[in-house]
This record gives structure tokens, sequence and C-alpha cells, in this order.
């Protein structure tokens, strides 16, 4: 049995999206319910249009967010 898949989205799609749920107070679950998403696609996309990181793309963001927060000053330890 194969599972079917879902449409594969652009960025203006995903910033529709992430727009609607805001002005919608639906919970995520059911916001992806009602919109055909998944639940953790939908996580992926969500942290990437709340920022002012429009001009990457969420696996950029992440990468960016991941190098800049495994950084420590160890002076600043001192």
């Amino acid at each position: 049995m194969s599972v079917a898949r879902q449409p594969r989205r652009s960025r203006k799609q995903w910033q529709a999206l992430i727009a609607a749920f805001k002005k919608s107070d639906l919970p995520i679950e059911q916001f992806c319910q009602q919109h055909n998403l998944s639940v953790p696609l939908f996580n992926k996309w969500h942290p990437f249009f709340t920022s002012n990181q429009n001009d990457s793309t969420p696996e950029q963001f992440a990468s960016e967010q991941n190098s800049a927060s495994a950084f420590i000053d160890l002076a600043s330890l001192a």
C-alpha cells in the first residue's frame, strides 16, 4: 500500500499558509489537517517565516541557527 505524497509547495505558498495559520487561532494539528499538511513539515517552515530570515531556505536558516548557538566564547566564562 502506497502513501499519497503531498504536493510540493513554493516559498510563497508556505508564506501564505503561515500567515493564514497566524490569523486562524487553530491548533497546529487542526490547521494542518484542514490544509492537508504534515505537522513536522509545518514545524519546519513555521520558524522560517516568523523570523527575519526570509532570504534563505529553512535548511540554511537551521544551519545558521545551529552554528550560531554552537559557538561559546570561553573568555566570557572567566
